[in-house]
């Protein structure tokens, strides 16, 4: 009789703890979700999404005169034809060839997962790297021109890689064979040619080296050359929504940021080239006819009220890793916004910190941070960097400081399951406060915008 009385004592007090345990699980599990739909829903919608409530705030915004505005619009054409005219300040033979190798050599340790969520194999990477031949390594520096869209890879295939397939943010949409995405019409060298011919090795104007289809260039003569980047030009400010056309046919739709040379300007129309290949691959001119809808003559004056309705036409674009489908990641997104302005940036984060004049924030807290932004930063100018991630300063409201920024995510942790994060996804341009991660339980502080951002890089136009 007593032992029963125990056992049922026991009975009692093992279900009481079991279920208290379910209950504090689920309510964990709620506060994540609601932490989650906070992070993507609240700070968001309750932040305009409008960049000139933002640019309206502006006190003092630097003027650039005439001429600084031609030493910048210099700059910016000679880091866009360097490919045709200096192509080894972009990439030496020696640094083409060290990068190749690392690639190799990651790719033979971690070959990563496939489409279909089953492992390559090292003898997938090894018949990618016979290919590229790179025991026989030889640069051209071939002058060529895009002539559609294209991605650029890092080994040369079409098949994506991924870290792994089942953790938020190695997998997908993150392939790591993914480069960079390529317009039409844009300046490239070619360093290479793969041993089927199918692939050549390019470097382009923004700083990335990497693969792609050789039947997506045509070749460049310096007649040619000298034709196309001795003109004025025009320049896109929306997206898709001009179509290069002439009586025969539609080329390309411009993208925001690219430039073509301009022939003639009517009341509400362009005439422009556009490069096509001819029969033997080699880039021509053909006149092609621009709606004035979203195009005007580059550059832009660099103005804060241009600027804010530059950004508006970003906001809300999908985020694209490394330019998957066109779309555009964070470093890409502030280097389109800039692009139309004549203010050049390179192509990735570690690339445009080096762009301005950098201010550390290392060994400071949460707070001396933000109020170091509002402090330093120029409103729009102003680039806040943490690893892998670019933000643009917008300015701040009551003493906050505001961002404008492309991001995947915010990493969450899963209470459930401690060794594995998860990802509050907005995955689209908004504008948010600096700190619009922080406070959440689900999110640890350590990993916070706030907490991880290092430096400032205030953009000096030149």
């Amino acid at each position: 009789m007593v032992l029963i009385q125990i056992a049922t004592e026991y009975d009692f007090y093992y279900y009481a703890a079991m279920i208290r345990c379910l209950i504090i699980a689920f309510l964990f599990a709620a506060l994540a979700g609601c932490a989650t739909q906070n992070i993507v829903s609240g700070k968001v919608h309750n932040t305009p999404q409008d960049a000139r409530y933002f640019a309206n705030r502006v006190g003092n915004f630097p003027h650039i005169n005439a001429v600084k505005e031609k030493a910048m619009t210099r700059n910016y054409l000679q880091h866009y034809f360097a490919p045709w005219y200096h192509p080894s300040s972009i990439f030496s033979p020696k640094k083409a060839l060290s990068q190749e190798h690392k690639l190799v050599n990651h790719f033979m340790r971690k070959p990563g997962w496939a489409e279909n969520k089953v492992s390559h194999s090292r003898f997938w990477v090894h018949k990618l790297v016979a290919n590229m031949r790179l025991k026989n390594f030889a640069v051209y520096y071939r002058a060529a021109v895009s002539i559609r869209s294209t991605d650029i890879r890092e080994l040369p295939t079409v098949r994506p890689s991924f870290t792994n397939i089942h953790a938020p943010g190695h997998g997908y949409p993150f392939d790591d064979l993914q480069t960079a995405f390529l317009a039409p019409n844009v300046p490239v060298s070619v360093l290479y040619y793969s041993r089927d011919k199918v692939w050549a090795l390019i470097e382009t104007p923004y700083k990335a080296l990497g693969w792609v289809k050789a039947n997506d260039l045509a070749y460049v003569s310096r007649s040619f050359a000298n034709k196309w980047s001795h003109h004025k030009f025009i320049v896109a400010t929306c997206d898709h929504k001009v179509v290069i056309r002439n009586s025969r046919r539609a080329f390309f739709a411009m993208r925001i940021g690219q430039i073509l040379p301009l022939l003639k300007r009517h009341h509400n129309y362009f005439i422009a080239y556009v490069a096509v290949a001819n029969q033997y691959q080699h880039a021509v001119l053909k006149k092609a006819d621009v709606s004035g809808r979203c195009v005007r003559i580059f550059p832009l004056p660099l103005t804060l009220t241009k600027l804010a309705v530059q950004m508006n036409r970003l906001m809300a674009t999908p985020y694209g890793w490394d330019g998957l489908y066109g779309d555009r990641d964070c470093a890409v997104t502030i280097r389109d916004l800039f692009m139309p302005f004549g203010l050049w940036l390179p192509q990735f984060t570690y690339e445009q910190i080096k762009q301005g004049r950098m201010l550390s924030m290392k060994h400071m807290t949460a707070q001396q941070k933000l109020r170091f932004i509002v402090r330093n930063g120029v409103p729009f100018l102003t680039l806040i960097s943490r690893h892998g991630h670019m933000m643009l300063y917008v300015g701040n409201v009551g003493g906050r400081p505001y961002m404008f920024h492309n991001p995947w995510g915010v990493r969450t942790i899963n209470y459930l399951h401690p060794d594995i994060s998860g990802r509050a996804v907005l995955g689209r341009a908004v504008i948010v406060p600096v700190d619009y991660d922080s406070g959440y339980l689900n999110v640890r502080s350590s990993s916070t915008t706030i907490e991880a951002v290092d430096r400032i890089v205030i953009l000096t136009p030149r």
